[in-house]
């Protein structure tokens, strides 16, 4: 057991040896000859598949940032958001804010305000840029449209964490795990809802009252494995979308 951690610790350490000198391709090489060995420990080829992973989103963002060097900022806000695809690339925004996080003037406010103004861009995008707002700490105050719930908003990411639904989503989970005591694999389904609903009506508080939520994502779950009709009300409107489900005409 002994030679088998010791052999696993040394490899470990020649993978990260490469990643320091940036040898992408030659920690990928190993990694993968490791992965068609006939028996490898779990916890090892665990190991092994985040590690390559993260090596793949290295080699990734090492090939966006030689993609912006010399471009303008007004140019990579362009590939930030995507109008055509109607998306938010993590990639190239992390990248941007990364290097001009001290130096966001009112032009790149005024794009991040145009962004959370889109009518046409879902939440689900508009809320990659608040979470790195957030954790940025930016003070500013700004105007947003939810295009779930058709509102306008404001809020200031200062005032914002990442707990998002707070109280509220924790109880309703609490009654979903109850109710999937024995079946983990729906409640991880009805959990990625619940963090759909708080997504989706951001940046208003997650004010359903509980039990029609938590009755709700019960009953889009059931449809899922039962092919049963989704009942229509304020909360399955804004899920059925994320499953695919269209009303019979």
């Amino acid at each position: 057991m002994g030679n088998i951690h010791e052999y696993y610790q040394k490899l470990s350490e020649d993978i990260l040896t490469y990643i320091k000198e940036k040898q992408y391709e030659k920690a990928l090489e190993i990694i993968d000859m490791e992965l068609e060995q006939p028996y490898i420990p779990q916890e090892h080829y665990v190991n092994l598949l985040n590690s390559k992973q993260d090596i793949e989103n290295m080699m990734n963002e090492s090939i966006y940032e030689n993609e912006i060097n010399g471009l303008s900022k007004l140019q990579i806000w362009d590939k930030i958001h995507n109008a055509k695809d109607n998306k938010i690339d993590l990639v190239y925004l992390n990248l941007f804010l990364s290097r001009f996080e001290n130096e966001l003037d009112d032009t790149d406010l005024s794009i991040m305000q145009k962004i959370f103004k889109d009518k046409k861009l879902p939440n689900t995008e508009k809320t990659i840029l608040v979470s790195c707002l957030v954790d940025m700490n930016l003070d500013h105050d700004f105007e947003y449209y939810n295009p779930s719930l058709k509102k306008t908003y404001h809020f200031n990411p200062t005032k914002l964490s990442h707990s998002a639904g707070s109280k509220k989503s924790d109880d309703i989970f609490s009654k979903l795990e109850q109710h999937y005591l024995k079946d983990p694999s729906k409640l991880q389904i009805a959990a990625s809802l619940l963090q759909v609903l708080i997504i989706e009506t951001f940046p208003d508080e997650f004010n359903f009252e509980d039990t029609l939520t938590t009755d709700t994502i019960i009953n889009v779950v059931d449809s899922l494995f039962n092919q049963t009709k989704i009942i229509d009300n304020e909360v399955s409107r804004i899920l059925k979308p994320h499953i695919g489900y269209k009303d019979e005409a």
